[in-house]
């Protein structure tokens, strides 16, 4: 796979996990705009920014909701093992992470049990998405951006939901 493809699956598992998740999807666009300043960039823009979805209460599911679309990007880049780790993304998770109140046990990392709990849930999520990535992939490079309707309705598509 060449740079331009894997930014489209970076791009796309991002999108087809917030699908899946309930989150509404704006825009996928491969170097948008607000990138340039990068030689490959992309963006998904989510109805919910990462200020507004932190809920009060520190156990809200939404908190995993959004930790797993941020990591889904990141899990397929390291699946294809040609390209590090998404920093940005890695950024997020983290904060999602800090958000929730784990120090449950002082002898315990709770923080990184949990994120090894949303690290095998987002792998599950790619492993029964997976084509409807590489439709969306597919489909952002032949366009260079997809509305969220388009988004939804190719994972609807791929999974054979009514449209």
């Amino acid at each position: 796979m060449n740079e331009r493809q894997l930014l489209a699956m970076h791009e796309s598992a991002h999108a087809v996990a917030a699908v899946v998740e309930g989150v509404e999807v704006g825009l996928v666009s491969l170097d948008p705009p607000e990138c340039r300043t990068r030689p490959a960039a992309g963006w998904v823009a989510m109805a919910e920014d990462e200020h507004k979805y932190l809920p009060a209460d520190s156990r809200d599911p939404a908190i995993a909701r959004h930790a797993r679309i941020f990591m889904a990007g990141a899990l397929v880049d390291a699946r294809f093992g040609e390209v590090p780790v998404d920093g940005d993304d890695l950024m997020h998770i983290s904060r999602l992470i800090d958000w929730l109140d784990l120090h449950v046990d002082k002898f315990i990392n709770c923080e990184e049990l949990y994120f090894e709990r949303l690290r095998d849930q987002t792998i599950r999520l790619i492993a029964e998405n997976g084509e409807a990535i590489h439709a969306v992939a597919a489909e952002l490079l032949r366009c260079g951006q997809l509305t969220g309707a388009a988004v939804r309705r190719i994972v609807a598509l791929a999974h054979r939901w009514p449209t």
